[in-house]
């Protein structure tokens, strides 16, 4: 990895982590989502079909549809945001796979950009789930 992978990837776990700890339970679940999503990407890169890492497109469906999951069931808007923009990764990886001719690099740098857009939605879910009256326990 890179300078700037370590230095993305400890943002990131602090973000996280922080979310782990502050956060409501449903604000909780969806940080081991993202978490589950950063440290299973590495471990499935290898596996690719026609020069496309399908395994790394795999997590990214796969942490779409946790977060649709989680908003749905959730009352939080940062979660409903953070559904819409894994879904634009989606599509990046549908866009890849339709188009062989698509540049890797430029997909992979819009990528790493979505990832920085759902740490930015994690820290405003932050704030909502510690200072929203609607994200109060109830009894509280």
């Amino acid at each position: 990895m890179t300078p700037l992978q370590w230095g993305l990837t400890l943002v990131s776990v602090v973000i996280l982590g922080l979310m782990l700890w502050r956060g409501r339970e449903i604000d909780r679940w969806a940080a081991l989502a993202l978490l589950g999503a950063q440290f299973a990407t590495p471990l499935i890169a290898p596996l690719t079909h026609a020069g496309v890492r399908v395994g790394v497109a795999g997590v990214a469906i796969a942490l779409a549809g946790a977060l649709i999951a989680l908003a749905l069931r959730g009352r939080r808007w940062w979660l409903l945001a953070a559904a819409g923009v894994q879904l634009i990764s989606v599509a990046s990886w549908a866009y890849q796979i339709l188009d062989p001719h698509a540049q890797v690099w430029a997909a992979v740098t819009f990528r790493i950009i979505v990832w920085m857009q759902l740490m930015v939605l994690v820290l405003f879910g932050l704030l909502e789930a510690r200072l929203a009256p609607y994200a109060r326990p109830p009894g509280r």
